[in-house]
């Protein structure tokens, strides 16, 4: 009886209610201060690209035209990619969730360039697939990140 009474309390201690440990998000973006951004280049598809520089005094759109650019349009865009954190990581081939190309491929210049590319969107449409270059698998985001880009390069024309 007291052997029995041992292998239930061994049990109810150490292996009752005994989670696998979740595994740990890996770092996504490097933190970076609004300022310190010089330029931003978005790609559609590989091709409809758009890049802005930082002057002193506001952001000029270099292409595909040269035009001031509304200081809204940035600064949203970066406060926003500042601010996001990934839901989920999954150890995955980006290949089969829109990467080849990518959908759209944000860069921001500053000291470095830091770079994500944002694929499919998921089977219920709430969550963008994303990958940042040199790190394993996907990262999964809520898709609120695509209300930021600009849907024609004209857009954000002063």
């Amino acid at each position: 009886m007291g052997l029995a009474a041992l292998a239930v309390a061994y049990t109810l201690i150490f292996e009752v209610d005994r989670k696998a440990p979740k595994p740990e998000m890996p770092e996504f973006l490097p933190d970076f201060t609004e300022s310190d951004i010089t330029g931003i280049s978005i790609a559609y598809n590989g091709t409809n690209a758009l890049k802005l520089v930082r002057l002193p005094e506001h952001w000029q759109l270099v292409a595909p035209v040269h035009y001031p650019a509304s200081p809204l349009g940035p600064m949203s865009l970066l406060n926003r990619i500042n601010k996001l954190r990934p839901l989920d990581h999954r150890d995955l081939d980006p290949a089969g969730f829109g990467f080849d190309p990518p959908q759209v491929v944000i860069r921001l210049d500053a000291v470095t360039t830091l770079e994500l590319q944002l694929g499919d969107l998921s089977p219920l449409n709430d969550k963008v697939y994303a990958r940042v270059p040199g790190k394993l698998g996907i990262f999964i985001l809520s898709k609120d990140i695509l209300n930021v880009l600009p849907p024609t390069p004209h857009f954000w024309r002063d």
